[in-house]
């Protein structure tokens, strides 16, 4: 079956549109069923010159695997590319729980799960397609696991998340998984259509493979991948000229630092020559002052001028210099 690539920001957008859709992929993903699920009005799509983030956020009530039925608030983030900035998404999930409307009807505040399909690696975790971070209420003195739920301090001041890495699912093979063969619909591939085999999952998925397949016929979808791709190229481009400044400011340092070492050697090799010259001054110096002293004793001995002179090789000016005539 050839499908929209939901990949593309415009395409997961109108996947996620279908409310019907939505439950099932959000089901898949938490692994719990969705019993009801409502659109919050909060829905970005940001797309600047670094980096690329559609997040949409949907009140849920679920299904716990011991039955009891609670709602939660689930934020869902697709990014594409690398995000050093942390704290970026930290701020995302500061405004969900600051924010007034995120509440039960008794005026309670809701837990959060957070949800983060990735375009990207998470380093030290390459080879996991899904990773689930889950809370564990653990007592210090015994470290028995404690039952959840017990407590709205810990509830609503702590939440899971899911983190979907898409590199990680396209090089994992002869997938097993049902969430995972799901996922394989995500291809990090400038296309807007893919094929997927049908075959590959459940039937009662096949509405999200409906959805993607209507995808494809429609015109403003189309246009919107293609300025995704424009998108792409320019971030592209500017990654590039990035790592070429880079490059360049790393081989200016490189010489810099070559520089400031031959200046270094070249003023401890003067600072030896300075020591050096000094030194032979001193010597120089000192042979002098042996040199008057012994003509002071030769002349207290009655040693000529003239034999001093020519024993030890001196001028008139020397004598003079030194007070010696």
């Amino acid at each position: 079956m050839i499908i929209a690539n939901p990949i593309y920001d415009a395409v997961f957008k109108y996947l996620m549109q279908d409310k019907k859709v939505a439950k099932l992929m959000l089901s898949a993903i938490l692994q719990m069923p969705i019993l009801d699920l409502q659109f919050n009005a909060q829905e970005f799509n940001v797309e600047t010159d670094y980096f690329s983030v559609y997040r949409v956020d949907f009140k849920a009530t679920i299904e716990k695997k011991d039955g009891k039925k609670i709602v939660v608030l689930i934020e869902l983030q697709k990014i594409k590319f690398s995000i050093e900035d942390v704290f970026r998404f930290r701020t995302y999930l500061g405004q969900q729980y600051i924010s007034t409307s995120n509440v039960d009807k008794n005026n309670k505040p809701l837990p959060i799960i957070t949800i983060y399909i990735l375009g990207h690696y998470l380093e030290n975790y390459q080879d996991s397609p899904i990773l689930r971070i889950q809370r564990e209420i653990i007592e210090h003195g015994t470290n028995k696991v404690l039952e959840k739920g017990k407590s709205d301090f810990i509830e609503l001041l702590t939440h899971d998340s899911i983190i979907i890495q898409i590199p990680a699912l396209e090089k994992k093979k002869n997938k097993t998984d049902e969430l995972e063969k799901l996922l394989d619909i995500f291809r990090l591939v400038k296309e807007h259509e893919v094929q997927f085999n049908e075959q590959s999952i459940r039937k009662d998925y096949f509405p999200i493979l409906r959805r993607l397949k209507k995808a494809i016929s429609d015109e403003y979808i189309k246009s919107v991948m293609t300025v995704e791709d424009e998108i792409i190229e320019k971030l592209k481009r500017k990654e590039a000229e990035l790592l070429e400044k880079d490059d360049i400011i790393k081989q200016e340092k490189q010489r810099a630092d070559k520089e400031k070492q031959r200046a270094d050697e070249n003023q401890k090799q003067l600072a030896q020559k300075e020591n050096e010259l000094k030194q032979e001054k001193q010597r120089a110096e000192q042979l002098e002052n042996e040199k008057v002293k012994m003509i002071k004793f030769m002349i207290d001995n009655g040693v000529r001028i003239e034999q001093i002179k020519k024993t030890l090789n001196i001028d008139d000016a020397f004598l003079k210099n030194h007070d010696l005539i």
